[in-house]
């Protein structure tokens, strides 16, 4: 007997809504039950890098032999904000630090925005970006990038400022394209 997707329970969010989990399953109950789509849709909550520990499970002590089988999907949130922090010194930069600002559930709906600036003697300026995780629809997301920088090789000097708007599908792992508008100097 072929199987489908039962009822879908969620546990475990805190401040990410369950609405953001559901749009991350590959699945909808009265779909045909196969564990890759599980396994595709665990992928995609762990690629939010909102959670720490996802599982995506079959609840078989309740499905008692009926066709639609119900799921549990059990999440625990990580740190939202992160910050790193590196300082060092190298025969070719010289002295060097970099600092790189995250936050993964911006405005909440599992936005990101993030900061990074860097300072060497070969390499140095800000860059921002922002992704919209669902734009207009579950498959479709869009990202802002910004940045102003300077590098200084051996040979070149090289000086980058503008930024790209990317609209990407990914229907899939196999089935995904980009457009980007790119607007760099």
């Amino acid at each position: 007997t072929l199987a489908r997707f039962g009822p879908i329970e969620i546990n475990g969010q805190v401040s990410v809504s369950e609405n953001v989990i559901r749009r991350q399953l590959t699945f909808k109950p009265g779909d045909l039950f196969t564990r890759r789509e599980m396994r595709e849709s665990q992928r995609k909550l762990y690629g939010l890098e909102l959670f720490e520990f996802v599982n995506i499970e079959s609840r078989e002590d309740q499905a008692l032999e009926a066709p639609d089988v119900p799921i549990r999907v059990t999440v625990a949130e990580g740190k939202h904000q992160k910050v790193n922090l590196g300082v060092g010194y190298g025969t070719e930069e010289q002295a060097r630090a970099r600092i790189r600002w995250d936050h993964v559930n911006f405005l909440g709906g599992a936005r990101h925005a993030g900061v990074e600036s860097k300072w060497s003697s070969l390499d140095r300026g800000v860059r921002a970006e922002y992704r919209e995780p669902f734009f207009l629809r579950p498959h479709f997301s869009l990202n802002f990038e910004g940045q102003a920088w300077q590098a200084n090789e051996p040979v070149y000097s090289l000086n980058t400022v503008g930024g790209r708007i990317t609209l990407r599908h990914q229907a899939n792992s196999q089935n995904r394209w980009s457009v980007s508008l790119i607007n760099e100097y």
